[in-house]
């Protein structure tokens, strides 16, 4: 799998710089020829991080917020980039899954042969046990000896 890319760390990390900035305006105005005290410079509230997943063109659930903020309910970019690394390298890593599913749909419908896929697995690379494999080709839930490799792709990553 290829790195997290580095332009992408500096998108993420100037966003959360922008927000950082702009939460601290928001928080506390400076009275007048005073310059403006931040109250957690480097943190953002999860309020503000939601505007700023909201700015990214996602809406973070309450879990997805909680988890990149401390126990102090504050998010730091340190927290931040590390759920986008995550989600980047799952995205990723679904693709390469998928990937390598497609070449058994033969008629591009987005649906395999679930006993070509089995001897795939009990023949090829890290070999699964036949039990293995019929399991394996169970939790597909194919009908009709053929499944949606897109939609168990999706299944197995959201196992890990």
């Amino acid at each position: 799998m290829s790195a997290f890319p580095n332009e992408l760390e500096q998108e993420y990390r100037s966003a959360f710089d922008f927000f950082d900035e702009k939460q601290r305006i928001v928080e506390q105005p400076a009275k007048k020829g005073q310059p403006i005290q931040p109250t957690h410079p480097g943190q953002l509230s999860p309020r503000t991080m939601r505007v700023l997943m909201r700015s990214l063109g996602e809406d973070a659930a309450d879990n997805e917020l909680t988890s990149m903020c401390s126990s102090g309910g504050l998010c730091d970019v340190n927290g931040f980039l590390s759920n986008r690394r995550a989600k980047w390298e799952r995205a990723h890593c679904i693709d390469t899954v998928k990937e390598a599913f497609r070449c058994f749909d033969e008629d591009d419908s987005g649906l395999i042969n679930a006993e070509a896929v089995k001897d795939a697995l009990v023949r090829y690379g890290d070999r699964l046990a036949p039990n293995e494999a019929d399991e394996f080709v169970r939790e597909a839930n194919g009908s009709g000896g053929r499944f949606n490799y897109n939609q168990f792709s999706e299944q197995l990553l959201q196992k890990q």
